[in-house]
């Protein structure tokens, strides 16, 4: 493993949108995958190109030096800075009144910030024009299907489930989650502890906070040490392992591997969460996340 991306932007004020539009049923979007993230084509504020699929970042984010040249209606953030995965976020910008064009979703009135993302660019590989966040996603239930490299976006009804079926059937398992700021958390076992994990989208690996290092000892396997990027633009070192077993439910995930790492805190706090989740447990079989009602479904592995 060579270079690993993790980024979770944690934003420390809660971002708002109206985001009146006209949402089809379900729309299906085809995906690349750049260094483990979801690259899709879209277009806010007629700045078309390839935009992460990031369910760690709370709202839209804009990369500043694609949107020098375009009218986008900036403010003044008046919180503090949000956080990446290692420390604050510099010069960053509210944007509002943004317009979004994905697929055969529109969204008008949205919010979101401007910032430098020139580093984490440079990391993936491709041009990143942005990154499309919680405050798009979280109105659909967001089926990731790395299999088809497909993303399907169903629209929910007042009761919180999607207008129309999927072509999948039921899910063989249900899990609840709770929410911890945007941050999906539920229950896993890994190695024979009980913890609670993150998942986000945009995390190109897996993560373990180093406070279980000790706890674990004995059952992992030292791949090697490498660098953590964040969107803060702070690098930190941490080991990466692999783990036989993990599971969620009756579901097991093996030879996962994971890095030891620890995220920036949460306006201070300590998060309330022992890692994250991200590319290797989405991609090892259809998977989706209804933010509404709190719950992730999982179906069987495809394909073979």
């Amino acid at each position: 493993m060579n270079q690993q991306i993790l980024k979770a932007l944690l934003i420390s004020v809660f971002l708002t949108s109206s985001a009146a539009a006209e949402l089809p049923a379900a729309t299906t979007m085809p995906f690349t995958v750049a260094e483990n993230l979801i690259v899709v084509e879209a277009d806010i504020n007629g700045v078309s190109g390839n935009y992460l699929v990031d369910t760690g970042a709370q709202a839209v984010v804009l990369n500043r030096p694609y949107f020098e040249s375009v009218d986008v209606d900036t403010v003044v953030m008046s919180h503090s800075s949000p956080s990446g995965a290692n420390g604050p976020v510099a010069n960053v910008q509210g944007a509002r009144n943004l317009t979004l064009s994905w697929g055969a979703i529109e969204m008008n009135d949205l919010f979101g910030m401007v910032t430098d993302l020139t580093h984490l660019e440079a990391s993936v590989g491709v041009p990143i024009v942005g990154l499309i966040g919680y405050n798009v996603l979280e109105r659909f239930q967001v089926h990731f299907d790395y299999a088809a490299g497909e993303l399907t976006l169903y629209s929910l009804g007042e009761d919180s489930q999607p207008l129309i079926e999927n072509g999948l059937g039921s899910p063989v398992q249900v899990t609840e989650f709770e929410m911890v700021s945007h941050i999906p958390v539920f229950p896993v076992n890994i190695a024979g502890h009980e913890m609670r994990m993150g998942l986000d989208s945009g995390a190109g690996g897996a993560m373990i906070f180093t406070r279980w290092r000790d706890e674990l000892e004995g059952k992992y396997e030292f791949i090697e040490r490498t660098e953590l990027n964040g969107a803060d633009k702070h690098v930190q070192m941490g080991d990466v392992v692999r783990i036989d077993n993990m599971s969620v439910q009756d579901i097991d995930y093996t030879n996962m591997t994971f890095r030891f790492n620890d995220m920036a805190s949460h306006n201070g706090k300590a998060m309330p969460m022992d890692g994250l989740l991200g590319y290797e447990f989405l991609k090892t079989r259809p998977t989706a996340i209804n933010f509404r009602t709190r719950e992730l479904l999982i179906w069987p592995v495809t394909g073979g």
